[in-house]
């Protein structure tokens, strides 16, 4: 959890070695000790609304979180993290990537018209779809959405009016 120019900036540390997005993967321990630390921090900011996307992984944080605070968790599957199709369940380097590492899986994010998967645009389409309607549906209230890298990457470049390109890709 960092929080860096009034930004609050929550990730997991580690990177694991295939493409899984989409599947139901058993945590890590410590990816559950960071969902109990990131439960805590966020329990200190007054959040009206705790939406989550419907993957596990996001869900088990925002659960958590929402416990912390009383709140319910809103599920939205326009939250979840982009399909890559017959990629999923892949390392990379299986795919035609040199090195597995995270600049190497960002660039494969941004890249990739993964067959049988999500196509970049139509990705693009639904997380600025999935911006407008939570800030439309809940207007003047204070909003969490616990959701996935690719989703907060992709948030980010819609916000600033950016393409959809490595070359803008971010930490998160």
């Amino acid at each position: 959890l960092d929080q860096r120019d009034g930004v609050l900036q929550v990730g997991f540390e580690g990177l694991q070695d295939l493409i899984e997005v989409q599947r139901a993967s058993e945590p890590r321990r410590t990816g559950i000790q960071q969902v109990e630390e990131q439960a805590k921090e966020l329990a200190k900011i007054p959040f009206d609304i705790v939406i989550s996307s419907d993957l596990e992984r996001s869900l088990q944080g925002a659960r958590r979180h929402a416990d912390f605070v009383g709140l319910d968790v809103k599920i939205d599957p326009q939250w979840r993290e982009r399909n890559f199709g017959m990629h999923e369940g892949k390392p990379v380097t299986e795919i035609g990537f040199d090195q597995q590492d995270y600049k190497t899986l960002v660039k494969h994010f941004y890249d990739c018209d993964c067959p049988g998967g999500e196509y970049p645009p139509a990705f693009r389409n639904r997380i600025s779809k999935a911006l407008h309607q939570t800030s439309s549906q809940y207007d003047g209230k204070r909003v969490v959405v616990h959701t996935h890298g690719g989703v907060i990457m992709t948030a980010i470049n819609i916000l600033l009016n950016e393409k959809m390109e490595f070359a803008n890709a971010r930490p998160h």
